[in-house]
């Protein structure tokens, strides 16, 4: 099991892998989670891509 802090959802992963994460969103509108005013953006059920609005934080790791 991964400690907390050690915790990121990158591209491909799951919904249910991004509500482990990081919690329960927001609000959801269509494929879109909803953190504050982040966004997390999903095709087919798996994370196609995100956008951190300043201020807010995502636990999103774009692999290089």
């Amino acid at each position: 099991e991964e400690p907390a802090e050690d915790k990121y959802f990158t591209y491909g992963d799951t919904a249910g892998r991004v509500f482990e994460i990081q919690g329960v969103p927001t609000r959801t509108v269509g494929d879109i989670w909803y953190y504050g005013k982040s966004e997390v953006h999903f095709q087919d059920g798996r994370v196609k891509g995100w956008f951190v609005s300043e201020g807010d934080r995502l636990k999103a790791w774009k692999k290089q």
